[in-house]
């Protein structure tokens, strides 16, 4: 048979739960006059999500994709401001002098408060997505598990379905033969009377006609009967394998999710311990720092009573200038730390972007040559509720695992 066309159609359908094993009795061969119809399209299912996991550069592309957080993550923590100590300034020099030292102080604390709030805001965001992450991750796992265990049970089904069918066609059988056997002289009987009667009675022979015919009757509805009685435990069967595999997927499921519920609890609790660790240390680092900045405006006071007026001009001035060169620098500073950052952005979502293309191309490649070894005529990738088709995400994992 000539393979015409090998589509692969992505699709993003993600879905939980289990689905209702339900099969079919064997489809008999087809005659002579129906092979003659066209063939239906023979659908497949890859999951490529499971592919690009078990990928040999997946470490490197999820590295990548690390970095890219991290990159996006320090482009959004501010430049922390320079320290400054404030000039010495005896406290008698002028009025308001204390007040003015307060304020530059009480700015600073601002500063230093509003660069550690940010940084922590956005380790929370990032520690937010982590989690979600995480939870697609169970998630995924989870849905593989079901499916592999839905696959399991409907081919251990198949099994027994087919040995009891062929159990069924020889029990049938026997009773096809002994029940022909046990009414074979019956009706031979019946039959040499029959012959014989038409040369004496007309009315006697009608009676035998009935009589043959009558056994003949329970003949037949003797071997129906059995052959009902093994449909219908066919029946039952297949019913009763079903609950069981439905009980059985719902039960697995239910453990699934409470795992995963558990799984993604201790991991968000452990994401909150080590903010929390940092909120503190950030705390801690806040406190000593603005402790050093009081002393350092209090010793300042202190230390220059002697001076003039003039001179505490001078100073003041000369802070004023230091102030102004020092946010020059930091502007400076923090632009060319955005550009640097900018930079390695573009630079390693090109490189993410180019390994992604490669690896699908790779995988692409590989669902085709599976395709056309099954003779396949479309492949839908990704994850499908209820699908009945044929799934080659391990034949492709298997051909991954070659190279």
């Amino acid at each position: 048979m000539r393979f015409s066309l090998v589509a692969v159609v992505f699709a993003a359908l993600f879905a939980t739960g289990c689905q209702n094993l339900a099969q079919s009795p064997p489809t008999p061969s087809p005659s002579p006059a129906a092979s003659a119809t066209p063939r239906a399209q023979r659908i497949a299912l890859v999951d490529m999500d499971r592919l690009i996991r078990r990928h040999p550069r997946a470490a490197e592309f999820e590295g990548l994709r690390r970095k890219i957080a991290e990159i996006e993550v320090a482009l959004r923590i501010p430049l922390a401001p320079p320290t400054l100590l404030p000039p010495q300034i005896p406290r008698t020099a002028r009025p308001g002098i204390q007040e003015e030292i307060r304020a530059t102080l009480q700015t600073q604390a601002d500063q230093l408060r509003k660069t550690y709030q940010e940084e922590l805001t956005l380790l929370e965001k990032q520690g937010q997505e982590e989690l979600k992450r995480y939870a697609e991750q169970l998630q995924a796992e989870q849905r593989d598990r079901l499916q592999k265990r839905e696959a399991a049970l409907r081919a251990e089904f198949e099994t027994q379905s087919k040995q009891r069918q062929r159990d069924a066609q020889v029990a049938i059988r026997e009773v096809d033969e002994r029940t022909v056997a046990e009414y074979r002289t019956p009706l031979l009987n019946v039959r040499l009377r029959l012959e014989a009667a038409q040369l004496a009675s007309r009315e006697q022979a009608d009676k035998l006609v009935q009589d043959y015919e009558r056994l003949q009757r329970e003949r037949d509805q003797k071997i129906d009967g059995f052959r009902v009685q093994k449909e219908q435990e066919m029946q039952a069967f297949a019913k009763e394998r079903e609950e069981v595999s439905r009980r059985e997927l719902e039960a697995l499921h239910k453990k699934l999710n409470e795992e995963g519920q558990r799984l993604v609890a201790e991991r968000e609790a452990m994401i909150r311990a080590r903010i929390k660790e940092l909120s503190d240390k950030r705390q801690v680092e806040f406190q000593r720092t603005m402790r050093e900045r009081e002393q350092a405006l209090v010793g300042a006071a202190l230390g220059g009573l002697s001076l003039t007026a003039a001179d505490v001009k001078a100073r003041i001035d000369n802070y004023r200038e230091i102030v102004k060169r020092a946010e020059e620098r930091y502007l400076d500073e923090k632009r060319a730390q955005q550009e640097s950052l900018q930079t390695q952005l573009r630079d390693t979502q090109r490189q993410t972007s180019r390994l992604q293309a490669v690896m699908a191309a790779e995988l692409r490649v590989d669902v085709a040559a599976i395709a056309l070894e099954k003779q396949l005529d479309v492949v839908l990738v990704r994850y499908l509720t209820n699908f009945s088709g044929i799934d080659i995400t391990e034949d492709v994992i298997a051909r991954l695992n070659r190279r």
